[in-house]
């Protein structure tokens, strides 16, 4: 559902990989979204846009998207020789992918980075639909250990993943300017800088939890 244009940690994590794959190895199939086309032209992979509209029944919204993908993956997979379906997410494209994999007889597995897995589980409907999603894939990559021990926790001691850790390319950092760092230091009286970057959002990001445990570390 997300990628680039749009700016976010697994839009730039997946692009990230995606552009490591030999171009003619991987297709892409995201959501449209506007102003798309640049980002489109410049990538040495195929990227197909489908709508992913949330238009299924009321409290499934998500069923609309999971069709979308179904439709298209079902087209890609009739026009190509695909040996693989990657998931960003369990759920909802981990179901389009489990439907494909039993039609097709091709194996996929999942991305998992926690938010998903730890929202969508409160409900009775999706819980289940998740751990199945889980179970019936060839492999989980977890974005991080505690990650790991959540699906675990949901599916299983011996739910078959593995941990990736997200890694960045350097070639996007940039050496700061002396007299800007020199500047920070002056406005905070030289003591340690700690560093955060995040979306502020309730409960999924733990900006409140480093807040509520900076008197402890001091």
């Amino acid at each position: 559902e997300f990628y680039p244009p749009q700016i976010g940690g697994t839009c730039t994590m997946f692009a990230g990989r995606f552009g490591c794959y030999p171009p003619d190895k991987v297709i892409v199939v995201t959501k449209m979204i506007d102003g798309a086309d640049a980002f489109d032209q410049s990538a040495r992979y195929p990227i197909v846009r489908v709508p992913l509209l949330r238009n299924g029944p009321p409290h499934y919204e998500w069923a609309g998207m999971v069709w979308d993908f179904i439709k298209t993956g079902w087209k890609l997979i009739r026009q190509h020789q695909i040996e693989r379906i990657e998931c960003a997410r369990p759920f909802p494209e981990g179901i389009a992918a489990y439907v494909l994999s039993k039609r097709f007889g091709i194996p996929y597995l999942n991305n998992v980075h926690g938010d998903e897995v730890g929202v969508f589980q409160r409900y009775k409907v999706e819980r289940v639909l998740i751990k199945k999603m889980l179970r019936a894939a060839r492999l989980n990559l977890a974005s991080s250990h505690a990650t790991e021990r959540l699906v675990k926790q949901l599916a299983g001691a011996d739910l078959k993943t593995q941990v990736v850790l997200p890694g960045f390319s350097p070639a996007f950092l940039r050496k700061p300017a002396p007299e800007a760092v020199a500047r920070l230091r002056e406005q905070v009286g030289g003591s340690p800088i700690l560093l955060t970057v995040g979306r502020i959002a309730q409960v999924r990001k733990g900006h409140d939890h480093v807040i509520k445990a900076l008197p402890d570390v001091i």
